[in-house]
């Protein structure tokens, strides 16, 4: 519940890729590193642990990266972010 910098969030796959999830917006959700961790190759409800929001696909991605401060694109992100 807190709110940690953006660099210290990770991309976290609801439904883990070890379990058949696939990289899409509909899956992917930020989190800081230690949810990440602890939640591991499970699902939320595996983890005893609850999503503040359902993952959906941003209606606008520059300004996102903008409030974010956010200059280049993560590696990761190149197959969402618009060049």
């Amino acid at each position: 519940g807190t709110r940690p910098h953006a660099r210290e969030l990770t991309i976290d796959h609801v439904l883990p890729r070890a379990q058949g999830g696939l990289t899409r917006w509909a899956n992917v959700v930020a989190a800081c590193r230690s949810c990440n961790h602890h939640k591991g190759s499970r699902t939320p409800s595996e983890a005893r642990m609850m999503l503040l929001r359902s993952p959906h696909e941003p209606r606008s991605l520059p300004s996102i990266g903008h409030r974010l401060g956010i200059r280049e694109v993560h590696a990761k992100w190149v197959l969402w972010v618009p060049a």
